[in-house]
């Protein structure tokens, strides 16, 4: 493998180690009543933003779409609100993953199959505190977690 470039900024990483949640083929730009154009397009739906992603990505509001592990299916247009049955509600804090970890958990955390979030100490299905560090492995990219001393 080739040195890395000393004259290289902290941003100018080869674009394969990049990973960018927003970026997919789900569909853009859809009205309030998207949810269904998007999760039939194998993507989550989050009302709030009008987000149609990879992924649920604004903490605390509903999504909508089919995981591996749950699924929440769109919601009546016509309902009023807070008729949703309670067995379409997903809490996506909810996992086998370790719990009250403190500030070197990362390594506990991954190791059970886990993403570690250092900010919160976080440890969960998913990394789920979006524009902070996130460690664990995935499908697609992988980060571990670092070195405690």
């Amino acid at each position: 493998a080739p040195c890395p470039d000393p004259n290289a900024k902290p941003n100018d990483a080869p674009s394969s180690t990049k990973v960018n949640l927003y970026e997919s083929d789900c569909p853009k730009n859809l009205d309030d009543n998207g949810c269904e154009a998007c999760v039939s397009a194998g993507c989550f739906w989050q009302p709030v933003d009008r987000f149609c992603g990879n992924d649920c990505m604004i903490m605390d509001t509903s999504c909508y779409g089919v995981a591996e592990s749950w699924s929440a299916p769109c919601p009546d247009p016509n309902a009023k609100p807070n008729d949703a049955p309670s067995s379409t509600k997903v809490n996506l804090y909810e996992s086998d993953c370790p719990k009250n970890l403190d500030d070197n958990g990362c390594e506990a955390c991954v190791s059970a199959g886990c993403f570690w979030q250092p900010v919160d100490r976080f440890c969960g299905n998913d990394c789920m505190i979006m524009d902070t560090s996130c460690y664990g492995v995935a499908e697609s990219w992988s980060a571990p977690c670092p070195d405690p001393n």
